[in-house]
């Protein structure tokens, strides 16, 4: 972090109880003020549809709905987020004693960035702790307000475009905010060089500015290429660059980069919907393209794990529900399926199925509790099951998975599938110092298996770096995988019926049933069992990607 001077240390300057409420009734975020940021609240004003809900419908190119977009994203929920909660809280407590604020500092950085780099203040720092009376989710913090707040406009806008942006320096949380002596200096980043900075200088007190750095994937990769620190068995540091999610990077050796139709993490993400001013006010302002603050992705289950709650605590879950649709929505242009050559003859039923993943970034990518897999099912002329690989309990467990049933195995990579015990699962395995399978990230020394499949262009028997986003384990053994793709055979024998029914689907599990499961062991600690008691009443499951049927006849 960059620090400008100053004759005294400045925390708060102003907390006032305004909030506002979006279309939908998400929930209210109330406005705050500290030396380097302003709350999101503060900005709906000029860039929300100020409850006018018919301003979010084809009509929407009537005001500015950049807040009323994100009020409802995993985003805005990031410090919420019950499953990083748990996650981060089971870290600690199985952690050496001693590490405990270093994780919750560690993690604090990008779920709740504007109360911890308030708590960086080389002139008035504090503690970057989470849980208790000391943390930041505590309501009577002082940075509480910050911390509920999240990822929000002033945090990803007040970025700057230094010598660490965009290298390994500026990931993993690494990113810079220019500390100022007045905020009313602070600089806020956009995306166009012609502005008018006096309305945001003096309603929010942002110095509006332009930076280039705004459309740059890179500004992205800060949080969402990250790389994390482990320790042995012995709970001793064993090293400092597990790329525990490295999707930026991904993308980087993929299609989307360079080519000749290249895409960005915004493109996809945040597209531009239409043309409109960016701000009700003033307004004379002219028109721009606009960039979706939507933040639609594949995290669906968080977000209905969060309206149910919403709807348990009294709230209008709308909002969020609409969210979570958008993102199922989104999940359908993630990948394809296509049939190849089936036959039936003698009794053996045979098809191939090429599975292409259509993002830049492998499929799945991120977080390591996602997996990606092919539920197969085969019914004969009478609709009787005859055969079904990858069927999905309804607590999220993928029958017959090994690693799922917690043997210390896991699926390998098939080529072929004859058995419904054998299930094609995309997926992250972590694996210890001692080469043991593991849910903790601080024991998270390597992959034992990473057979997600690489975007188009990315060919993983070509690329020789970065090591970072080379897939693990025994797909080297599959000639059909990637680039972008993988394809894989079913041979289904014994079949005495004349003709039978064949539905697959390419389904994506954004919290793996290891993870859940791994949790339960401190389900007694309120922070975890909040997770545990959400997960348990939506039982959230899978979403789908991509479909095919067809029948086939002896």
């Amino acid at each position: 972090m960059s620090a400008a001077g100053a004759d005294e240390p400045v925390t708060i300057r102003r907390s006032t109880a305004l909030s506002r409420q979006t279309p939908g009734n998400a929930p209210a975020m109330a406005d705050f003020e500290i030396l380097n940021f302003r709350g999101a609240a503060a900005c709906s004003p000029c860039h929300s549809a100020n409850g006018n809900e018919d301003a979010l419908g084809p009509a929407s190119r009537k005001s500015p709905i950049m807040y009323d977009q994100w009020s409802a994203t995993i985003m805005a929920f990031g410090s919420k987020d019950p499953l990083w909660q748990a996650k981060v809280r089971s870290e600690v407590l199985r952690a050496p004693e001693e590490l405990g604020d270093f994780i919750e500092g560690k993690c604090s950085t990008c779920h709740t960035p504007m109360a911890t780099t308030e708590a960086k203040n080389p002139l008035d720092p504090k503690p970057m702790l989470l849980f208790g009376e000391d943390g930041f989710l505590d309501p009577g913090h002082l940075l509480h307000g910050a911390a509920m707040d999240s990822i929000s406009c002033t945090l990803c806008h007040r970025i700057e475009d230094d010598d660490d942006f965009g290298t390994d320096a500026g990931f993993s949380g690494g990113y810079t905010i220019e500390y100022v002596e007045d905020p009313v200096d602070r600089p806020h980043y956009g995306r166009y060089e012609d502005i008018f900075d006096q309305p945001m200088r003096s309603s929010v007190g942002m110095l509006n500015s332009f930076g280039r750095q705004i459309s740059d994937p890179a500004l992205c990769a800060t949080c969402h290429n990250l790389k994390t620190p482990y320790l042995d068995a012995n709970g001793l540091p064993a090293g400092e660059g597990f790329p525990e999610q490295m999707p930026f990077s991904e993308w980087q050796v993929s299609d989307n980069a360079g080519g000749n139709n290249p895409k960005s993490c915004q493109g996809c993400h945040m597209p531009l919907q239409d043309v409109g001013t960016l701000a009700s006010n003033p307004g004379w302002l002219p028109k721009r393209d606009r960039a979706s603050h939507a933040f639609i992705s594949a995290n669906t289950e968080i977000l209905s794990l969060l309206a149910t709650e919403t709807a348990a605590a009294g709230g209008d879950p709308a909002a969020l529900r609409a969210s979570a649709g958008a993102g199922r929505e989104f999940l359908t242009d993630a990948g394809t399926l296509e049939l190849l050559d089936p036959s039936f003859e003698g009794g053996v039923l045979e098809f191939g199925l090429l599975v292409e993943n259509s993002t830049g970034h492998k499929l799945p990518t991120a977080f390591p509790s996602r997996r990606v897999y092919l539920h197969t099912v085969v019914k004969d002329a009478e609709d009787n099951i005859v055969f079904d690989s990858g069927a999905m309990t309804d607590n999220g467990r993928i029958v017959g998975d090994d690693y799922d049933d917690d043997t210390g195995a896991w699926e390998p990579q098939y080529r072929t599938i004859s058995s419904p015990d054998q299930v094609q699962i995309y997926e992250t395995v972590l694996g210890t110092t001692d080469d043991e399978p593991t849910c903790t990230l601080l024991r998270a020394a390597k992959y034992l298996k990473d057979n997600r499949i690489t975007p188009a262009g990315f060919d993983p028997y070509a690329l020789e770096e970065p090591d970072d986003v080379l897939p693990v384990g025994d797909w080297v053994n599959d000639v059909d995988f990637g680039p972008g793709s993988d394809e894989i055979t079913y041979s289904i024998a014994g079949l005495t019926g004349p003709s039978y029914k064949v539905a697959v689907e390419l389904r994506h599990q954004a919290i793996g049933w290891p993870y859940v499961n791994d949790l339960r062991e401190f389900q007694e600690d309120p922070v975890v069992a909040r997770f545990l008691d959400l997960y348990d009443t939506v039982q959230p499951g899978s979403e789908l990607i991509a479909e095919v049927e067809f029948e086939i006849e002896d």
